[in-house]
């Protein structure tokens, strides 16, 4: 569901992530599952994933939490964090064309 509400779709790059991303290392428990695997369980859960994003959605709706910039998951963070100054831009894990930023 990250990957997917990050716009990431392709199971060879939501591997890559987990191999790369530390935040994807965290939701995978530090393991990297292969990109048949992930292919499998969307493909074999693909109605369970469309009505949770649903929930997800309307969960942000419910509470208002819409931003332009922010994703369905990153509800539990609203109304947004102000910003802190003097901190580091973040680490951007770009491969190729393609960024697994988060």
């Amino acid at each position: 569901m990250f990957a997917y509400s990050k716009g990431i779709t392709s199971s060879r790059e939501m591997q890559w992530c987990c191999e790369t991303n530390i935040i994807f290392k965290a939701l995978s428990c530090d393991t990297v599952p292969h990109f048949t695997t992930l292919a499998k369980f969307v493909s074999s859960h693909t109605d369970e994933i469309e009505d949770l994003f649903e929930q997800v959605l309307l969960v942000c709706h419910e509470k208002a939490c819409w931003a332009t910039n922010s994703s369905p998951l990153t509800a539990a963070r609203c109304p947004p964090m102000p910003q802190r100054s003097g901190l580091a831009p973040s680490r951007s894990w770009a491969r190729s064309e393609r960024s697994c930023d988060v």
